[in-house]
């Protein structure tokens, strides 16, 4: 059985979460084109060979898609289960509200993300997980899963992202990595809290590239 359809199996029940959708209703929203993501990711997947990767954050899907595209070309066996609320978050709230549109009262980030998906040709990789960071955390413990590599760019205030890493680390294997994002004066509160937590487990990353830092669990 692929990654993909052990997680479709036991986060889903064995239904396709893409079966059915609109996609061309919902899809094309995006902050931006970050290409040089690609590299930073092509290093640490190269390095780790997952077999499941956990984003923790995720939006519309940007940066999981640039995973599964990179997966998909590599002909890797190697599943990437997405953990979002898919609500806006603070951020959002302070610094992005325009990206923000309610139906029925909530964000409709979700359908954009699974749209996106579609349109990208990775519904083959990718698979949502419908939780806060550290329920979704949780659930993957409960669940036994075990990812490889943990990509963390969910909640950017300070507390919250401590708490992100502390939860996901646990859930990492000896030689598992995990990923920080937005490592820059913009968010000061991610900052504060990966030099904590590097501090706490004595450890350098091993990979940095613009924004984006690896630690690698002993």
């Amino acid at each position: 059985m692929t990654p993909f359809q052990t997680l479709i199996d036991t986060i889903h029940e064995g239904k396709n979460p893409y079966t059915g959708f609109p996609a061309g209703e919902w899809a094309g929203t995006w902050y931006g084109d970050h290409g040089a993501m690609r590299e930073v990711f092509a290093q640490a997947i190269d390095r780790l060979n997952p077999q499941l990767i956990v984003e923790v954050g995720t939006f519309v899907g940007e940066s999981a898609i640039h995973m599964a595209q990179l997966i998909k070309k590599q002909n890797r066996s190697c599943a990437i289960l997405c953990v979002d609320t898919w609500y806006a978050g603070f951020d959002h709230w302070k610094g992005a509200r325009e990206k923000i549109r309610n139906h029925f009262g909530r964000p409709d980030f979700y359908y954009k993300f699974i749209a996106n998906v579609i349109q990208a040709g990775c519904q083959d990789v990718i698979v949502p997980l419908a939780s806060d960071s550290v329920n979704g955390a949780r659930i993957i413990k409960w669940l036994g899963l075990t990812p490889q590599f943990v990509y963390i760019d969910a909640s950017h205030e300070e507390g919250d992202v401590f708490r992100d890493y502390e939860h996901y680390w646990e859930t990492l294997p000896s030689g598992g990595g995990m990923m920080a994002d937005d490592l820059s004066n913009w968010f000061p509160g991610v900052c504060a809290d990966w030099v904590k937590f590097c501090n706490q487990k004595q450890l350098s990353p091993v990979l940095t590239q613009g924004e984006k830092q690896l630690l690698i669990k002993p």
